[in-house]
């Protein structure tokens, strides 16, 4: 006969204040054994054992016991069951994440992101708009439409864009009038530039329009390894502040715009990029893993040509290289490597700031006591290292409460240089050092960080970072 089974389990968030969260898996059993001769064991005893196969091995022996095919559809599903059962625990630490994208990338719904159909940036205003998305409109065939319509600066957006793979190969062709955002290495969030504009009048990006077209290549020469051949040819215009508006910080005002180079440009850019991490598929959109070991790397070379009242060449080289490699439970580096270098002809909207904490909540790649842009310059290099201890030392040195919960303790250590030019402060470097408090609600960190500028006095700042360079 049938056996049902009750499973409890506890999930403990490890805040203060918060309490446990209980739940309950009822599985019932129509095929078991009783008494089997080859295992040694009372009916009422639970033996149950776990183990982890690779996804290969997973896959095939899915695939050789499987009685009945299954569709399209129910691969699909229980593809997207295991895994959410599998990661449950990265699940929260997927909340910050969502919000630092804008929730966009929805694979199960035919739009590009809800930050296509809204945002709000001082230099649109409301905008207004569409995003939509058609998979497999051809065999290997995608398309994406973004149109929309900025209510400030009265102007009208689009972005069309077709898609086709074949094997190994993806080709695409774009043509697009759209607002860009200067600094091109930060990848700003539309979705954190319209809450801080409603509720502190921080649009903290610099914009500039750009229309043109595109088209490139890209290689999946090796499951991790992504080669990219894109050329692009576009004309810049100067975009202006068109709006003052914000829903609560009304007597504040945005910061001026930043004029930029107007005029055409031709560029030809190779990329490289290699990435080993896992993505979760949790059914409505893929999530990075950052809570295993892992190493991404990018390389981009542009060679680009600009025509205007002047013109000239130039070269455009960055590198960006990030990883973990978790040892033990007290050996738990991480580490990331960045660098900007243009040579020849020098355009405003080619400069680069160092990343810095401009938004609600920054990522640990980034320096804490930088609040706005203000390191601008044509080459850069950043180093930026850190260790995260687990709850080791507050055992060690018997620190009350800490060292019976699962707070994790991180020092790291940061350093800037940019090329400024005029010299604006005093150093064109600028170094961090500090702590951090981590495993909060899985996925925050609080941390304590000391700017050691040299020739000036030090700058202290408390933030609440995320744990993973999303």
């Amino acid at each position: 006969m049938p056996i049902l089974v009750n499973e409890k389990y506890t999930f403990n968030m490890s805040f203060p204040g918060l309490p446990p969260i209980y739940g309950n898996h009822t599985t019932l059993l129509s095929e078991y054994k009783i008494n089997d001769p080859d295992f040694n064991y009372e009916f009422t005893k639970n033996i149950q054992t776990e183990k982890l196969v690779p996804e290969k091995e997973a896959s095939e022996l899915w695939d050789n016991n499987q009685q009945i095919v299954l569709t399209q559809r129910e691969i699909k599903g229980a593809a997207r069951v295991d895994s959410i059962m599998e990661n449950a625990s990265f699940i929260p630490k997927s909340i910050l994440w969502l919000m630092q994208r804008g929730f966009s990338g929805f694979p199960d719904l035919p739009i590009t992101s809800f930050n296509d159909f809204y945002h709000f940036n001082r230099t649109e205003g409301h905008y207004a708009g569409v995003g939509l998305k058609f998979d497999n409109l051809l065999s290997g065939t995608n398309m994406f439409i973004k149109t929309g319509y900025g209510f400030s600066d009265k102007k009208t957006k689009y972005d069309f864009k077709l898609e086709h793979k074949y094997k190994w190969i993806t080709g695409y062709a774009e043509i697009f009038n759209r607002l860009s955002k200067l600094n091109r290495f930060y990848e700003y969030s539309d979705f954190d530039i319209t809450f801080q504009s409603w509720f502190d009048k921080n649009d903290y990006a610099d914009y500039y329009y750009s229309k043109g077209v595109a088209a490139g290549l890209g290689f999946q020469v090796h499951e991790n390894i992504l080669l990219g051949l894109n050329f692009q040819k576009r004309k810049d215009k100067n975009a202006f502040i068109n709006s003052d508006w914000s829903l609560f910080n009304r007597k504040a005002s945005y910061r001026p715009a930043v004029r930029i180079d107007e005029g055409d440009i031709t560029e030809l850019t190779f990329d490289l990029n290699y990435d080993n991490k896992n993505y979760y598929d949790l059914g409505f959109i893929k999530l990075p893993d950052q809570t295993k070991n892992y190493l991404d790397l990018n390389l981009k070379i542009t060679r680009g040509y600009y025509s205007s009242s002047f013109s000239g060449y130039y070269w455009q080289f960055y590198f960006a290289f990030n990883g973990r490699n978790k040892l033990s439970s007290w050996i738990d580096p991480s580490y990331s490597f960045k660098g900007v270098l243009n040579n020849g002809l020098k355009l405003q909207q080619n400069l680069y700031h160092l990343r810095g904490d401009y938004g609600t909540i920054p990522t640990k790649f980034l320096f804490n006591t930088l609040k706005n842009n203000e390191y601008i310059g044509d080459k850069f290099a950043s180093i930026i290292l850190e260790n995260n201890f687990g709850n080791v030392i507050y055992k060690l040195l018997g620190i009350p409460y800490m060292k019976d919960n699962k707070y994790d303790l991180i020092i790291f250590g940061k350093y800037g240089w940019i090329n400024e030019d005029p010299l604006v402060h005093n150093s064109k470097s600028i170094y961090e050092t500090g702590i951090g408090i981590g495993n909060i609600l899985s996925f925050l960190r609080i941390d304590f960080a000391w700017r050691l500028q040299p020739h000036s006095k030090s700058i202290f700042y408390i933030n609440l970072v995320s744990m993973y360079d999303m």
